[in-house]
């Protein structure tokens, strides 16, 4: 059989693949158990808004805003119950995605290799599981990761073509996904060195540079006068940079990185890297896609990622690079195994499909819709309202908001118990093995909000008059 015969059942194959692939993230959507804390937290957080509250000013939060300004004329519209809002939001999530998608394969085909490289780059992004929940997982992650691909993609055209629009329209993409995740930067931050190259081989495109630089400049200063003209500047500063910095000292003080969990397709595309340089067979753009695998590595040891979906980026650059490699090596025995590893790998994703339902998850959210203006109270990490009123600053998650009140003294008359006894709320979620002392290394001190911050933790003989309806959910219970 000729290289062409064989090429063209291989892509067929891989085509196959990612349409099974495609039916079980359309599956994950519906049926598997990916209702997140995060979700709720971003799709309330946008209700807010919508009501005209400003984050960090009228209510806590400690990421940055775009996500919810974007959802929040969704949110307005759509009836409000928690079933039609996550869905809502997981569809628009799931949509963006499939964006994301298509810019890869664009992207690939052209600078990597052609079809065959595309579609087994996908292929293999989609190799654990990770990537298929969190392909509708509405998170800034999911939309972060929209623009930053259309950014690099353009990236690449300049770097090819050398055109204004395309590095103008990069500017674009890139500042919009930092406003979605501020952590966006560092996934920008190696293209500085093939951009420094192009400087340095043509130090007469720094003009483009410099005029391509007045999209982001001019979209940063909006969003930061609108931060200063609605007096939420100075907490998104304290919330975004300070608070986040201890915060994430303190998770990772106690919570491992997951990124062991998934070193197959992580070395498997570093032995890749290794044999294409071995036998000088990169190109500019491997090199660049090289670049970016190393970096993104680089990040998530020394900011270690605590949850897979933290991951998907670094996947997809191993896909890349995996299938750079394929592409050249279909008539050898290494082929056919990374074949069998790939097909073993959607079989188990399949499996862990098929494991998991959203039934449980679903059992919360239908009971507070049969009250969706309910009182809640939520005292752990289970799922809360999304349309709950909110009668303090502080809303979220207690051990999140006492770190806030222990570094900047926000609120120091905040009582979440005399909250309770004034409002009386209809559930409580409360998980009583909540975990209470956090260590400030980087200021050494340790602070337990039981004995520092007693006012954000629960009462618990409160709950004599709740029952406990759901596992950590209690409701109110009737009077005599």
């Amino acid at each position: 059989m000729e290289q062409s015969d064989i090429k063209h059942n291989y892509l067929s194959l891989f085509t196959e693949l990612l349409v099974v692939t495609f039916v079980g993230l359309i599956l994950t959507l519906i049926y598997n158990d990916t209702i997140i804390l995060d979700e709720l937290e971003h799709l309330r957080a946008a209700y807010f808004v919508s009501l005209g509250e400003v984050p960090y000013r009228d209510f806590f939060e400690h990421h940055h805003p775009l996500i919810w300004y974007m959802f929040a004329p969704i949110i307005s519209v759509i009836p409000h119950l928690n079933l039609v809002a996550l869905y809502t939001a997981k569809s628009l999530a799931f949509a963006f995605s499939v964006g994301s998608s298509i810019i890869i394969y664009l992207m690939v085909k052209r600078f990597m290799g052609g079809v065959f490289v595309a579609v087994a780059a996908l292929v293999l992004y989609f190799f654990y599981f990770a990537t298929w929940y969190s392909f509708s997982i509405f998170k800034p992650d999911t939309f972060m990761r929209f623009f930053y691909l259309c950014g690099l993609y353009n990236f690449l055209l300049y770097y090819d073509k050398q055109k204004l629009k395309n590095l103008m329209w990069c500017g674009t993409c890139f500042t919009i996904a930092f406003l979605f995740l501020q952590t966006c930067a560092f996934c920008i931050l190696p293209l500085a060195v093939p951009a420094g190259y192009m400087l340095y081989k043509k130090p007469n495109l720094w003009r483009d540079f410099a005029v391509s630089a007045l999209v982001p400049i001019c979209l940063s200063a909006g969003f930061y006068a609108f931060l200063y003209m609605t007096g939420s500047l100075e907490g998104y500063w304290q919330l975004n940079v300070t608070y986040n910095r201890y915060l994430f000292d303190i998770v990772h003080s106690f919570t491992p990185s997951v990124l062991p969990d998934f070193l197959i397709l992580i070395i498997i595309a570093y032995a890749s890297m290794i044999y294409v340089y071995a036998t000088h067979r990169q190109t500019t753009y491997f090199n660049i896609f090289a670049l970016l695998t190393v970096f993104e590595t680089i990040t998530h040891i020394y900011f270690p990622a605590v949850y897979p979906h933290y991951l998907v980026l670094l996947f997809l650059y191993c896909g890349i690079i995996i299938a750079f490699v394929l592409n050249f090596e279909q008539n050898k025995w290494i082929f056919r195994i990374a074949l069998v590893i790939i097909i073993i790998n959607l079989i188990l994703n399949l499996f862990s499909l098929a494991a998991t339902n959203n039934k449980e998850s679903h059992l919360y959210l239908r009971e507070y819709d049969k009250n969706p203006q309910a009182d809640i109270v939520n005292f752990d990490v289970t799922l809360f309202s999304i349309f709950a009123p909110k009668y303090s600053y502080y809303w979220f998650y207690p051990n999140f908001e006492y770190i806030d009140n222990a570094i900047f003294h926000r609120m120091p008359d905040y009582n979440i118990n005399d909250l309770i006894s004034k409002h009386k709320p209809l559930y409580i979620a409360y998980n009583p093995h909540i975990k209470q002392a956090f260590d400030f290394k980087k200021v050494g001190q340790k602070f337990d909000i039981a004995e520092c911050y007693p006012q954000h933790m629960l009462n618990t003989g409160i709950l004599e008059d709740y029952e406990e309806i759901l596992i950590n959910l209690y409701k109110r219970k009737a009077l005599p």
